[in-house]
């Protein structure tokens, strides 16, 4: 892994444990055992870092998103597909999307990663409806609860556990028949 790597994987840790707020180059140099010379080396300030952390969050959550439509699209029903959603958060960094969800909040250039990624889950969500409904616009309001769950989820407090939103994600795809 690269210099610029690390730098990079290790504000993605600290940005999940404390937030942006947490994210400075001061303690990033301290938890890596560089210095600040080299993390201007790599970035062009904190904007320059900030974008690249959301870059590269906007990269990783493209390709879970990538892997989840295969696996929705392999299942041999679309209550298969239903019931495969839970697979969907295995390996779900759910204290990052919690933290970047709140980040765009208040950050324009996070809001839009966070729109996308958001605007595609749903389109994805939508599609595993639509084979269930058949009809579009109850296709769009049904992905609205596994989504919302989601969303939801990421601001509870407690924080809600990601094999408890699996479970619920599976009692979904039983009821979907009565839909």
């Amino acid at each position: 892994m690269s210099a610029r790597d690390r730098w990079i994987a290790e504000g993605l840790a600290v940005l999940a444990e404390d937030g942006i707020a947490g994210v400075s180059i001061d303690g990033l140099a301290a938890r890596l055992g560089r210095t600040k010379g080299s993390f201007h080396h790599h970035f062009a300030g904190m904007p320059g870092f900030r974008e690249a952390l959301l870059e590269r969050y906007r990269a990783e959550v493209d390709e879970a998103l990538e892997r989840a439509s295969a696996l929705l699209a392999a299942a041999d029903s679309p209550l298969a597909a239903l019931q495969r959603l839970p697979e969907l958060l295995a390996g779900t960094n759910l204290d990052l999307a919690t933290a970047v969800r709140s980040w765009a909040l208040t950050d324009p250039a996070a809001r839009e990663v966070q729109e996308g990624i958001d605007r595609r889950l749903r389109e994805l969500l939508e599609g595993v409806w639509l084979r269930i409904v058949e009809d579009p616009a109850r296709a769009r309001t049904a992905a609205l609860l596994p989504y919302l769950v989601l969303v939801g989820s990421a601001f509870a407090v407690p924080p809600v556990r990601a094999d408890d939103i699996g479970a619920l994600m599976a009692m979904l795809a039983e009821l979907a028949p009565r839909v």
